[in-house]
């Protein structure tokens, strides 16, 4: 098995580079893969959907469904960033018949998502203190 790394932000919106990193990786693998971080639910939450997206062009209400509670994944709290990054594609991106890669490109900003999320103060703390989470 070969160790591939990649970084991921759990509590940042994904920088362009990232997202383009990722697609490089997927490309380059040599499956079956596993995807694995810290705690298995909010950055290999993100990439498996991302993968999902990226390999297997799933719809991102399907794909989504690796970044969720089911997986330990938190969408109130500051990892509710990755879920805001899905939910602007859906709508103006996928929505369009936009690939996911396009509208990274021309479209997505991680800036404007930064300025326009916003996470509860309670999902935080469950987040931070209760299963300290990076």
């Amino acid at each position: 098995m070969d160790l591939v790394e990649l970084t991921i932000r759990s509590r940042a919106a994904p920088s362009v580079g990232t997202i383009r990193e990722a697609k490089k990786v997927f490309d380059g693998l040599r499956y079956p893969a596993l995807i694995h971080c810290k705690s298995g639910a909010d950055r290999a939450g993100f990439a498996a959907t991302l993968y999902l997206i990226l390999q297997e062009g799933a719809s991102v209400a399907d794909a989504r469904k690796q970044l969720s509670l089911r997986y330990g994944h938190i969408r109130f709290g500051k990892t509710g960033i990755l879920d805001a990054f899905f939910d602007q594609y859906q709508s103006e991106g996928e929505a369009v018949g936009m690939p996911l890669l396009e509208w990274v490109e021309q479209k997505y900003s991680p800036e404007k998502l930064e300025r326009d999320f916003r996470p509860y103060a309670l999902a935080d703390l469950l987040l931070d203190k209760v299963l300290r989470r990076e």
